[in-house]
């Protein structure tokens, strides 16, 4: 049984948005891979919570998620499938059997069945219920090829600006002899290996069984011709291959990036899958990230906060020009309108600066750091711990 995606951030299920992204972001600081080279348990955390936070922090994919559980995953949190599972289930109880189908079962079962995202719902929701019976096509049927899942390692500044990387991923290919149909050209019709010739396959296993059309056959029971010899009848073949991902202005850790087309290849001549990416941010030794915005720390001297300065501060678009207030104290927060994350067709961030008043080292000249304490002691008013009480 898949983690309770709550249980796995440590969160209740009512908590908020806010609440969410806390406790992922207290959990990510904990268990990310460069804070823990060489776990593996603490990397299997991070992707936990990682996977957790994509689902919790999406208002869609938490709806789903707490309507169907853990089935809402195999569905690939997708509403239209959900839609279809919903008038299943009514239509189920309105004729007494909707009490023992498990959703899991039924969709993973045509997983198998149709080789990966490519099953006609409306196909095995007919076979449930003695719906209408849709001719067999005369040949193999075109499926779409499963989706594929990677990860990619991204320093801060490239997922806070954007930019280009290159991966390379083992994939099979579409065989270029058959074209991917796993037939021989020219070849003669021969009985489909897949069924044994019957034109149907069992699509789902659990509570409930049934048959559906062979997604290989079409319902046929024969082939169009004898195995391609090249690729042995599957109509695939090893592959690597590079490929570059463009990186958003912005990514965040956690996140996925889709590349329409560059998953499996499909089965009879069908499309091929997505590719999608999960996207791990190192973190960066000075600036912190929270949504579009951006915060340091940045350290003055004893003379810069009492009287005031300009210093220079590093942001993402070149060193800037900050005003210390005269009088300032150690943890004050100044604010850099528009220095934090760009947002595509909308208002960058802010970058807040968090002011650190750093002590000269005693030990380089211990008189004058003796007679320096004892001059600004005398500027002190009352007593400075006066209203500290418990």
């Amino acid at each position: 049984m898949a983690k309770d995606l709550y249980a796995v951030l440590g969160v209740g299920r009512s908590a908020t948005q806010d609440e969410i992204k806390k406790a992922y972001r207290k959990l990510a600081r904990k268990y990310h891979p460069d804070v823990n080279p060489g776990d593996a348990s603490a990397e299997e955390r991070f992707k936990e919570a990682s996977g957790a936070f994509e689902v919790l922090s999406d208002p869609e994919k938490r709806a789903l998620y707490d309507e169907l559980g853990e089935d809402a995953a195999k569905i690939d949190f997708d509403p239209e499938k959900a839609k279809a599972y919903r008038q299943w289930r009514e239509q189920a109880k309105a004729t007494g059997g909707g009490g023992g189908f498990d959703l899991g079962d039924i969709f993973s079962g045509a997983r198998h069945a149709g080789g990966g995202g490519g099953f006609d719902l409306g196909e095995i929701f007919g076979d449930l219920f003695g719906g209408r019976k849709r001719r067999a096509p005369a040949g193999p049927v075109a499926e779409r090829g499963a989706d594929m899942e990677t990860s990619m390692t991204v320093s801060f500044l490239e997922a806070v600006q954007g930019g280009e990387r290159e991966i390379a991923l083992n994939r099979p290919a579409s065989c270029q002899s058959c074209g991917g149909t796993g037939i021989a050209p020219g070849g003669k019709p021969s009985p489909c290996p897949t069924c044994g010739g019957t034109g149907r396959t069992k699509v789902a296993q659990g509570p409930v069984s049934f048959q559906g059309p062979c997604p290989r056959c079409g319902g046929t029971g024969t082939l169009a011709g004898p195995p391609c010899p090249a690729c042995a009848g599957t109509g695939r073949r090893p592959d690597k291959v590079r490929l570059k991902v463009k990186i958003p202005v912005g990514v965040k850790d956690g996140q996925k990036i889709r590349l329409a087309g560059q998953g499996m290849p499909g089965s009879g001549g069908g499309r091929s899958g997505d590719l999608f990416i999960a996207i791990h941010v190192r973190p960066h030794p000075v600036l912190r990230r929270d949504g579009d915005d951006l915060s340091l720390d940045l350290p003055v001297t004893v003379a810069e906060a009492m009287f005031g300065a300009k210093i220079d501060v590093p942001t993402l678009g070149g060193s800037v020009k900050l005003t210390v207030p005269a009088g300032s104290q150690s943890g004050q927060r100044l604010r850099l309108k528009g220095k934090g994350v760009a947002k595509k067709g909308g208002r960058a961030g802010d970058l807040y600066v968090t002011l650190q008043v750093h002590l000269p080292d005693p030990k380089t000249d211990k008189a004058a750091a003796e007679k320096a304490a004892a001059d600004l002691q005398e500027l002190y008013r009352g007593d400075l711990r006066g209203d500290l009480k418990i």
